[in-house]
């Protein structure tokens, strides 16, 4: 990512957010020590932003229940430009009460630091991240996601906003500002860092991480992640290793010139499987061997096929059709309708009209007897014909005698062989 270039501001900044156009019609900045919290609901819509850069189509919702996921009837929506997000909050009190959430979504959310003069549309986010913040915060970032982990293994706002400025050398008052809008350069590339070090969680189970786990990664980075300041950012060298450099775009296409692979070709920055082929025309981005107009994971080469659409890939997902039953357990993995086979026909129970019978699956006719063993799979009259002569037992005069179907006037001797009077 590009971060644009910022005018450090003297001091910090409020913005109110009573609006849903980002900020700058709603009211001045107030360039005070301590900034005033202003409600973010108006109505029946409580405005929000979504901030690494602002991003543009990332999931957002109010998580009511407490349980970090999307829950039916928590209210939903999807970032515009901006990183504006108009939750409809009708109907719920105090909706602030309630923290927010934001999911960016790989190859679909797009931070707008990455929109320049030659690359309008900006680039999408190439690796997924889930941001949060403490209930009744309007801006979602990398610096509140930090707060609200903490807050999650029992220390108080107050504590976890001191640890959060104490570990990145900021500010407390700046840590759940809208550092973009404000024009804190520094801010800006240290929340950047944040996303770019794999430091914030890449999925919502990850956001319950405990304090030891966020201190292992932040340890790794942290004298690092100090020291950066404007103008500058921070990549991972081969190594895995932080490494601070220029924020400088030669060919404008919003990649930094340190993570671009095609430093002087506007139209390409990134090589996924490293084949020389740019992104924008490789057909198969992470050479997995799935085209990538197939690959639900077109950027990972150990994923392709998403069967319950909740992101994770089938190669990690431990339940890929999301019934409810482990993968290890369900004989039909990838078919939700169906996770047992008693009599292992291939067939699952539910659509089996005989579960404990391998040798039927179907009754067409619905008398009972399956398909396979009905003579007549089709005629719910009849099931058998003993001698073969096509009129089924029911039907048949002599069920043993082939030759015979009929016996017209009940005289026991079939028509065939009953002489006619005269």
């Amino acid at each position: 990512m590009k971060l644009k270039p910022l005018i450090v501001a003297m001091g910090f900044a409020t913005v109110p957010l009573s609006g849903c156009g980002g900020g700058d019609s709603d009211g001045e900045i107030s360039k005070t020590k301590d900034p005033i919290p202003e409600s973010a609901v108006t109505s029946d819509v409580y405005s929000v932003k979504a901030v690494d850069g602002y991003l543009r189509n990332a999931e957002v919702w109010l998580d009511i229940n407490g349980n970090s996921l999307h829950d039916k009837n928590e209210p939903f929506t999807i970032s515009k430009d901006g990183g504006v997000a108009d939750l409809d909050v009708s109907g719920i009190d105090d909706p602030e009460q309630y923290s927010v959430m934001v999911k960016a979504i790989a190859g679909k959310t797009v931070d707008e630091d990455t929109v320049t003069e030659t690359n309008k549309a900006g680039v999408p986010i190439t690796k997924p991240f889930v941001l949060s913040a403490p209930a009744g915060e309007s801006i979602i970032s990398p610096l509140s996601t930090l707060v609200q982990i903490n807050m999650n293994n029992q220390m108080t706002k107050e504590e976890a906003l001191a640890k959060v400025a104490q570990d990145l050398n900021i500010e407390t008052s700046t840590i759940l500002s809208d550092y973009v809008e404000s024009n804190l350069g520094d801010v800006a590339s240290k929340a950047n860092a944040i996303v770019e070090l794999g430091i914030v969680p890449e999925s919502v189970e990850e956001l319950k991480q405990d304090i030891q786990e966020l201190e292992n990664k932040l340890s790794e980075h942290v004298e690092t992640i100090k020291q950066i300041v404007a103008g500058q950012l921070i990549i991972k060298d081969e190594d895995g290793k932080a490494i601070i450099v220029p924020n400088a775009d030669k060919d404008d296409d919003g990649i930094i010139d340190a993570k671009d692979a095609f430093p002087e070709d506007a139209s390409e920055w990134l090589d996924t499987d490293s084949d020389g082929i740019g992104n924008n025309k490789d057909t198969d981005d992470d050479g997995d061997g799935v085209a990538d107009a197939d690959d639900t994971f077109p950027l990972d080469s150990t994923e392709s096929v998403d069967t319950d659409g909740d992101n994770i890939g089938n190669n990690k997902d431990s339940d890929d059709d999301g019934d409810g039953i482990a993968d290890v357990d369900d004989a039909f993995p990838t078919n939700k309708l169906e996770s047992a086979d008693t009599d292992g026909d291939g067939v699952g129970d539910n659509a089996d009209v005989f579960p404990e019978d391998n040798s039927e699956t179907v009754d067409t006719d619905g008398d009972g007897v399956g398909d396979n063993a009905d003579a007549f799979p089709k005629d719910k009259l009849e099931t058998a014909d003993t001698d073969g002569d096509g009129v089924g037992d029911n039907a048949d005069a002599f069920p043993e005698d082939k030759s015979e179907t009929l016996d017209t006037d009940g005289d026991g001797v079939g028509d065939n062989a009953d002489a006619p009077r005269r």
